[in-house]
């Protein structure tokens, strides 16, 4: 009785072709989407041919942990999108902010960040300073920034800032910081939402899970770098630590790509109505959205760098609103995290993300229990708006 290998090995024999190549098929068209190559590694036929990979590894594929053929497809799609440069990808939008800082830090950084930002990121800077004595100073205003310029300072900048949706004025950063290394997170404004092009910016990264992806199906997340010598860096820490994208993953986002204008397209319009939905309400105290109402004093600098704000809207409800047990009653609109996908999601960031946290501590961060940041999805507008109707009841 033959064995599978044996029937396998005798049809690849017989072939005189590499596995999967054995059978010859007449092909008069091409496929509307791309090929999904599971393997976890690349064959070589000579030393030569793997001395060619070795000299240009970057643009080569070897083992799927430092690259495949789908994932460089990405990575290309990435790179044009950012003024071609080079791009990576990675398993999540964590993985990517952590492969950064992993790469670049040493005993002599220090790392710079602006007012309210992921409490994830946060994390990251907190063990460093904890573990390892790495200096960490989080800034309010530019005028704090007078004497941390320094080849060693590390700056991480989160604009849109998350969950307040604020700015940061990059071009002023830069000027303040003229030698340090600043790192942009741009996961709040998706892709190709930049009027200056990213200028002043050495690393721009994001999350894929959100807006790119956009169908709540998969985690992802990417990076680009100005120059070689960070790329060199970033891509030496992923291979090392087998941070990239699977390459299922890589397909789907492949596949979101070719529907992010309609998706984000469609959330504006249905953001517009919904930001005239929460301004009309009585029981809406604030209302922040990027350049707009409680942060209409940067609507200059948000004309200047931005096309659009955005899915994601944080906004206070006044006490008389029973917002826990209103959340029971919606419909389309779900509670979870996340943001910026087809399904409008809504969370209060105080029990989502800061759960077990006193009123007090949480209140240091601005928030409290009546905090709510609504992410508008794709579903009819009439849809969302019921549901906001839902939400904002009161007693």
């Amino acid at each position: 009785m033959n064995s599978v290998t044996q029937v396998i090995n005798e049809a690849h024999l017989s072939a005189n072709s590499t596995l999967g190549k054995c059978t010859e098929i007449e092909v008069y068209g091409e496929p509307l989407n791309p090929s999904i190559n599971y393997s976890s590694a690349y064959a070589f036929k000579t030393i030569e041919e793997l001395g060619a990979y070795h000299e240009n590894k970057f643009d080569s594929v070897r083992y799927t942990r430092d690259s495949s053929l789908i994932v460089r497809q990405l990575e290309h799609y990435f790179g044009l999108m950012h003024s071609d440069h080079s791009a990576l990808m990675f398993n999540s939008g964590m993985g990517a902010i952590s492969a950064c800082f992993s790469a670049l830090v040493t005993s002599k950084s220090r790392i710079v960040t602006f007012g309210s930002f992921y409490r994830k990121s946060l994390s990251i800077f907190l063990s460093y300073q904890k573990n390892f004595g790495i200096e960490y100073i989080n800034v309010l205003g530019l005028e704090e920034l007078e004497n941390l310029n320094s080849k060693d300072t590390i700056v991480l900048i989160e604009s849109p800032s998350n969950p307040f949706l604020e700015l940061v004025d990059i071009k002023a950063v830069r000027s303040a910081l003229p030698d340090a290394t600043i790192i942009l997170d741009t996961t709040f404004q998706g892709l190709l939402n930049s009027k200056s092009g990213y200028q002043g910016i050495d690393i721009v990264l994001g999350s894929c899970t959100k807006y790119i992806g956009g169908h709540n199906d998969l985690l992802a997340g990417y990076v680009v770098c100005q120059n070689k010598s960070l790329y060199s860096k970033v891509w030496d820490e992923r291979s090392m630590r087998g941070g990239i994208i699977d390459n299922q993953s890589a397909y789907l986002l492949l596949r979101s790509l070719r529907t992010y204008d309609l998706r984000v397209n469609k959330t504006l319009d249905n953001m517009s109505h919904v930001l005239k939905f929460l301004a009309d309400s009585s029981v809406v105290e604030s209302i922040y959205y990027p350049g707009q109402y409680e942060n209409a004093a940067q609507s200059g600098l948000f004309e200047s760098e931005h096309y659009h704000g955005g899915g994601v809207v944080t906004f206070r409800v006044s006490k008389n609103v029973t917002l826990n047990q209103n959340l029971e009653t919606l419909c389309s609109t779900k509670m979870a995290p996340s943001f910026g996908a087809v399904d409008s999601l809504v969370e209060i960031p105080m029990y989502m993300s800061h759960w077990g946290k006193s009123l007090d501590e949480v209140k240091k961060l601005g928030l409290d229990e009546r905090t709510v940041r609504f992410s508008v999805g794709n579903e009819p507008i009439q849809y969302i708006l019921n549901d906001l109707v839902k939400l904002l009841k009161i007693k």
